[in-house]
Parts: C-alpha cells; sequence; structure tokens
C-alpha cells in the first residue's frame, strides 16, 4: 500500500485490500474519488489499514479505517468483525488530525493537533451558599472550616455575610475538576491555630509584599497553596487568565486576618485538584523491541566496544561501588543538590577524593564517570520498579525484595528516603486531642529523685496517660510541624499556638534521657567514662512491666510522629538501637559503642595465648564463669548453672560467642514493643527499605547545625543582612559549637535541630 500523487494505491493479499482475493500488482483505489478526497498517507498492517485523506475543498484531514476491527485498532464498532470498504471512525470526527499509523496486529495511533479544552476555565459547577447562584460564574471560594461551603464573589461582596465566612478560604479562579476533588475539611475550633491578630485601621498586611506589584495587600492577603513563600494582593490575584501558562490551575488561601506564622496551613499539590489544562493529548515514547535474533545482531555488530567496555567495568566490586555511592552522597549533601542531578557534572571528583581512598587510586577519573552513571541508572530503575514491590512480605515478590536487597547499598538514600515519604503519606489519619499538663507537679517529684515507674507524673507520664486512652491510629498527621495534640500547661496561662507543644516534646525527650523514667538508662561506656559515644543511652533490659510495654509503645508512637510532622526527637540512642528497629543484626561493633570495656574483656579472653598463657596457666589468670552482666548491671547466667561452671581455655570461644548473643539481644523484648508503637504510625513496610542511619535522621534530625544552612533560610525584617551587626551575628554564631548552637535555636524557635531541606522550613529563621 502507497500514496502516490494523492492516489491510493494497494496490492496482496489481505483484507487492507478490500477482499479475500490476492491483489498482484499495484492497483489505485477509488473510494474516496466521489468524496472529494485525496490521501495522505496511509499505515498497513497484517489485516487492517489506516488512511489520512485530505478534502479538496476544506482541506481538512479525515481518517479512515478498513479490514479487521475486533481488537478494536480501528476504534470502530466491534461488532462487526471486518470492514471491506474505508470507513470513518465517529470518535475523530471534527478532530484536527495530523497523522495515523498501525502497529502490528492490535494496535493503531493517530495524531491529533491539541484541541482547546471547550470547558470554561471561570464556571464552577457549585453553588454559593450566600446568594444561591448556580453554577458560580468567576472565582470560586471553599470555606475549609465550614465544612467545604463554597461562595462566588458576588456573595463575599454582601456586606451583611461576611460575618458566616471564615477568615480563611481557598481562592480558585479557575476550572479544576470536580469529581477528582475531595476538600480537605477543618473542625472549626482548629481555625484559632492558622490566624493571627486582625488587621489595623489601615486594613494592611503589614510584613507582606505582593509578588507581582510589591505593594503591600489591603483587605485580603493571597498566599500561594503550593508555594508558601508567593503572596499576592487581591487585585493581582485576579487578573485575567491570559493563555496556556498555567496548565493546571494555582490554588490560593484568602486570608481577612494576619496568618499565624507559627502556623501554615498545608502545601497543596495542584495536580490533584486538576486534570484539565487547556490543551490535552499523549506524549509518546517510542522504545525499539528485539527478539532473540535482534539480540544477536546488536551484540555481534557491537561486540568488540562492548567487551572493552565489559572489561574496563570488571575492576569495580560493590565495595567499591558503595565508595562511589557514598562519595556522591556526600558531596550532593554538601551542595545542596540530589545526588542524581550530581552525576551529569564532570568534576564529581576531585584529586584528593581519589588519594583518600585507596581502592581508588589506579582507577581513571573518566572510568569512575562511567560507572557513576551506570548507578545512575540503577537509581532511575529502582524508581520505576519500586511500586510494584511488596516491601512489607518476604512471599509473593520475593525475587524483586532480594534484587532490592542486593543493589540497597547502592541507592542513593534520597531515593530510599523518597520511596518512604511515598509509603507514609498513602495514609493520613488524625484527631487532635487537648492534654492538660502539670509541670510544677512533674518538677517537683524530679527535684525529690522519685522516678515514674508508672508513667504518672512526668511530663512523658501524664502525656502517655491522656495519649493512650485514644487510638494510636488516629496520630497520622502528614506535613511539617503538624500537631497531634495541643497542650494546656496549668496555672501557666499558656495558649498553644506551637510553642507549649514543641516544649511539651523536649521535655518528653528530656524524661526519657533521666533518671526520671526506667525506659532508657546510659550506656556501660557513659557510666564507666570509656569507649566512644559516651552521651548514648540504651534500653533498660530491666523495664519489663505491663506498664513498661505501653510505654515503650507511646514512645514507638512519638518516633513515628516525629517521622511524619518532621519535628525531632533530641535523643541520643546507639547503633544497635536503630539497627534492630531497621531488622537489621546487629555485631559486635554495636557492643563496642555500648560496652568498650566488655569488648576489651572478651578480647583479652580469647586471645590470651598473645599474654603466653595456655589451658594450664588459663584459669590461674582468668576466673570467669558462665555468667555476664547486662546494660542496667543485672548479672545473668549464659547456660544453665553457669554461675557455677569455670570457663576454661578450651571453652573460652563458646564463652566469647555466648556473651556477644546474648548482650546483642538483651533489648529484643523492648524493642519489639517500640516497634508496635512505631507501625500503628508509619508502615511496616518503610523499615525495609530505608538504613538505620537514615531512619535516624528522620526521627531525630542532623545534630550537626549548619549554620550556611540557617542563614540561606533566614529572613530580615527591619534590618539590613549586610549591616555590622548582622554580620557579627553570623560570625558568632559560626564560633559556636553545636551544643551552643542548638541552645540557640532552642530560644528562638523550640526547637534544637535544623530541618534536613530548604522545603522543610515553613517558617523561615527570622531576624528583626
Amino acid at each position: 500500500m502507497c500514496i502516490r500523487d494523492r492516489h491510493i494505491y494497494v496490492w496482496g493479499e489481505s483484507r487492507a485490500t478490500g477482499g479475500d482475493q490476492a491483489v498482484k500488482t499495484p492497483t489505485r483505489q477509488k473510494w474516496f474519488k466521489d468524496n472529494g478526497k485525496l490521501g495522505v498517507s496511509a499505515s498497513c498492517a497484517y489485516q487492517n489499514a489506516m488512511f489520512l485523506v485530505q478534502d479538496k475543498k476544506t482541506l481538512k484531514k479525515e481518517v479512515y479505517g478498513m479490514g479487521y476491527a475486533s481488537c478494536g485498532q480501528l476504534a470502530l464498532p466491534t461488532e462487526v468483525d471486518a470492514y471491506n470498504q474505508p470507513k470513518q471512525p465517529e470518535f475523530f470526527k471534527n478532530k484536527n488530525i495530523k497523522d495515523v499509523r498501525l502497529t502490528n496486529y492490535y494496535a493503531g495511533f493517530v495524531w491529533t493537533e491539541p484541541e482547546v479544552d471547550p470547558t470554561s476555565r471561570e464556571t464552577h459547577a457549585y453553588k454559593c451558599h450566600i446568594t444561591g447562584e448556580e453554577p458560580i460564574k468567576g472565582p470560586l471560594y471553599v470555606d475549609i472550616f465550614q465544612n467545604g461551603k463554597t461562595y462566588s464573589q458576588n456573595g463575599l461582596k454582601d456586606t451583611e455575610s461576611k460575618h458566616k465566612v471564615s477568615p480563611i478560604l481557598l481562592f480558585i479562579q479557575f476550572y479544576y475538576n470536580k469529581d477528582k476533588v475531595k476538600w480537605t475539611s477543618y473542625d472549626e475550633s482548629f481555625l484559632q491555630d492558622y490566624v493571627g491578630q486582625d488587621l489595623g485601621e489601615d486594613r494592611e498586611f503589614n510584613g507582606y509584599k505582593c509578588n507581582q506589584c510589591q505593594q503591600i495587600p489591603k483587605e485580603c492577603l493571597y498566599i500561594n497553596a503550593a508555594k508558601l513563600a508567593e503572596c499576592m494582593c487581591d487585585s493581582c490575584v485576579k487578573e485575567p487568565f491570559e493563555g496556556p501558562s498555567s496548565m493546571v490551575p494555582t490554588i490560593y488561601y484568602r486570608f481577612t486576618k494576619y496568618p499565624n506564622k507559627e502556623k501554615l496551613l498545608p502545601k497543596l499539590d495542584m495536580v490533584d485538584y486538576s486534570d484539565k489544562t487547556n490543551q490535552y493529548g499523549v506524549y509518546v515514547t517510542i522504545v525499539p523491541k528485539y527478539d532473540k535474533f535482534g539480540f544477536e545482531y546488536l551484540e555481534q555488530k557491537y561486540k568488540e566496544p562492548i567487551d572493552k567496555f565489559t572489561n574496563q567495568m570488571s575492576v569495580f566490586t560493590m565495595e567499591i561501588d558503595k565508595m562511589l555511592v557514598e562519595i556522591l552522597t556526600k558531596k550532593a549533601k554538601e551542595k545542596n543538590v540530589t545526588a542524581e542531578s550530581l552525576v551529569t557534572q564532570q568534576d564529581i571528583f576531585t584529586k584528593q577524593d581519589i588519594e583518600n581512598q585507596r581502592q581508588l587510586a589506579n582507577i581513571p577519573l573518566s572510568l569512575l564517570h562511567k560507572r557513576l552513571f551506570i548507578l545512575n541508572k540503577i537509581n532511575s530503575l529502582v524508581k520505576e520498579i519500586q511500586k510494584y514491590i511488596d516491601f512489607s512480605s518476604d512471599q509473593g515478590q520475593f525475587r524483586l525484595i532480594k534484587l532490592y536487597e542486593r543493589i540497597s547499598p547502592l541507592i542513593y538514600p534520597e531515593t530510599k528516603e523518597n520511596i518512604a515519604e511515598t509509603i507514609i503519606k498513602s495514609y493520613v489519619n488524625m484527631k487532635k486531642q487537648n492534654y492538660r499538663i502539670n509541670r510544677l507537679l512533674a518538677q517537683v517529684k524530679a527535684t525529690e529523685g522519685k522516678v515514674d515507674n508508672l508513667g504518672k507524673f512526668s511530663i512523658f507520664g501524664q502525656i502517655f496517660r491522656q495519649a493512650s486512652k485514644h487510638s494510636y491510629s488516629e496520630m497520622c498527621p502528614y506535613g511539617t510541624d503538624e500537631r497531634i495534640f495541643r497542650i494546656d500547661f496549668l496555672n501557666e496561662a499558656s495558649i498553644d499556638a506551637g510553642g507549649p507543644y514543641r516544649e511539651a516534646f523536649a521535655n518528653m525527650c528530656k524524661d526519657l534521657q533521666s533518671k526520671t523514667l526506667p525506659l532508657l538508662i546510659p550506656t556501660p561506656n557513659q557510666r564507666n567514662n570509656t569507649g566512644l559515644f559516651r552521651e548514648k543511652w540504651t534500653i533498660n533490659p530491666k523495664a519489663t512491666l505491663d506498664i513498661h510495654q505501653k510505654m515503650y509503645e507511646f514512645f514507638g508512637v512519638l518516633m513515628g510522629v516525629a517521622i511524619r510532622t518532621k519535628h525531632y526527637l533530641t535523643l541520643n540512642l546507639p547503633s544497635i538501637f536503630w539497627k534492630m528497629i531497621c531488622n537489621k543484626l546487629p555485631d559486635l561493633s554495636d557492643l563496642d559503642a555500648i560496652d568498650r570495656f566488655t569488648v576489651q574483656c572478651l578480647d583479652d579472653i580469647l586471645n590470651i595465648e598473645k599474654k603466653n598463657v595456655d589451658a594450664d596457666t588459663f584459669c590461674d589468670v582468668i576466673d570467669q564463669k558462665f555468667v555476664t552482666f547486662l546494660s542496667d548491671g543485672t548479672e545473668i547466667e549464659l547456660i544453665p548453672n553457669g554461675a557455677q561452671i569455670q570457663v576454661t581455655f578450651e571453652k573460652r570461644k563458646q564463652f566469647v560467642d555466648l556473651v556477644i548473643r546474648k548482650r546483642l539481644e538483651e533489648s529484643q523484648k523492648q524493642i519489639s514493643w517500640i516497634k508496635n508503637g512505631l507501625f500503628e504510625i508509619i508502615p511496616e513496610a518503610v523499615f525495609g527499605i530505608i538504613s538505620q542511619e537514615s531512619l535516624e535522621v528522620m526521627i531525630c534530625g542532623s545534630p550537626q547545625i549548619d549554620v550556611d544552612f540557617l542563614k540561606k533560610n533566614t529572613e530580615y525584617c527591619g534590618c539590613d543582612e549586610n549591616a555590622p551587626t548582622i554580620k557579627m551575628f553570623w560570625k558568632m554564631l559560626k564560633s559556636f559549637d553545636d551544643l551552643e548552637r542548638s541552645l540557640y535555636l532552642k530560644f528562638a524557635w523550640g526547637r534544637t535541630r535544623l530541618p534536613l531541606q530548604d522545603s522543610d522550613f515553613t517558617q523561615k529563621h527570622r531576624i528583626i
């Protein structure tokens, strides 16, 4: 089949030639002659064909199909098995056609010009609850604090009705998909969380500037719900729509009172509110598909470069690949960019990077860059297949899980965290409660040295007692700085606009890492003042009461809330804790991190022959029974009647192995209780994805306080960032150590750690 001089010629044996008989020579067809149409292009498959023709007078292009249609490949009714004459599909009538193509037996493609969406972008299929007009023409206002009531612009102009609407509304100017959207609704009692003081007599929002006209907004302030740092005034936000620059509508929060800068409403993803644009169509990527013979042909054709590349890559091992990923991740963090974007740069590795890593010293830089591209491709593929992996199960998707586990060290932390974030935000359920806390009682008991074994008088205990009366599954918010409860400090005249809530979290962390609660104890390294990580606290293996189980579960709930809200817990917990939460097996290095003295003693016993001690003299030097001491100092037997059995030279390895196993498993029960609470808030699947290092950062934040990062996210009000006093302030802050910087943050912000990235700053650091 072909087009020649705008006429259609066919030959061969197929339904596409108009019958069952073979046409041995190209024959001009007259199907469109009487209709005044000329052929433009044609596409033929085994049993069907599609034509693009053009009307001589109107020059409009039309699509026709013929042949077998049972699979819908011709966009013709499938009730008819085959069409012996070209027929125009109803679907493509009145469309601006560009081209047609058939591929194999079952697929057809029709390219059309972009079509203007006939739906009016300023008409909303809603009723105004004030004027009764329906549909609403012009901007749509949604009252998310009044069960999603909708208003028109005319309705809001009714001065007698202003008291009926909330001071915060959603403002939508252009069409959105009504069937797709379910407006978030807030209880009216939460309104005070998001608004501050009333406007002054001048009715101006002082401290804000319209991003469009740079004027101070008056009467109403509009904050972009997708970019909370962008605000508009009433006149600029209502400028007429001027074309296809906005593919999805922008939604604004409309304020008639000052916003509460300590508590911002959540960001909205615009694609959740509209699948309509001013144009529509499909982008298609064509990927060649080769059969066995095709692959053999390609392998043979490119054998030499493939063999050369394979030989080059043979120098890389899993250890070297892990090293490359670590270096890349570190550099991406320093530059505040993604690891994926950094791969395209040519100067990723410096000479110093190579010199510091002995295994990289003999590998050319050009080869290292090639390897990074391969590692980057692996990460891209993981993003594509992650939706098909059931991380919560060891069955079903067994092969994919095993594959993920094998390549897990090569996956960027940001990739893992993005996968985890997708899982986390798939479930949100929050019902905020009010808790009354007696801090004076907690302080008095702590001064008296009382231990809150039953969780009754400490800050942690008081909140635990009140929270446990409700379902933990209702404590699943999502969003930076979201709060799961309100705090009322008795006899302190506090109003919880965010400060008391953060203070309560800080108090609970302080309780956990003190003698006030029995849940955590200082590590042996801290008590003995030896080894590394002496600031760490570990699980108390003696806390085994039923009430302790419930307190540990609430501890896990707090950890889950920290992940969801990025309100970090100021806890110093050892690596063995994070590994066990992530279902990773701890090892001797983790025991060394909490009890250096025990590890040294075990090493001395195991290698006693180096000190010229043999089987005959061992018991003279080492008087040790089959017992050991747990982190809390409790002595336990390693074998039945172990307190009466002497460790001998021959059994010293058995003793060492038993001690290590017992110490690494001493807090398994308590960890399982913590995980029970944690899994109420965070899906268990998340912990099969992320590393223990990432989990610690997600819960506790980064302990390092980057002054340059803080400076980047600072706003200046009434002062110049280049003023001598401001420069002196930053110089002084840089001279602080991390503890002093943490204390400054606590004073200025009520928290001790910085958010992990720019987008997590719902409220900028301000210097006034």
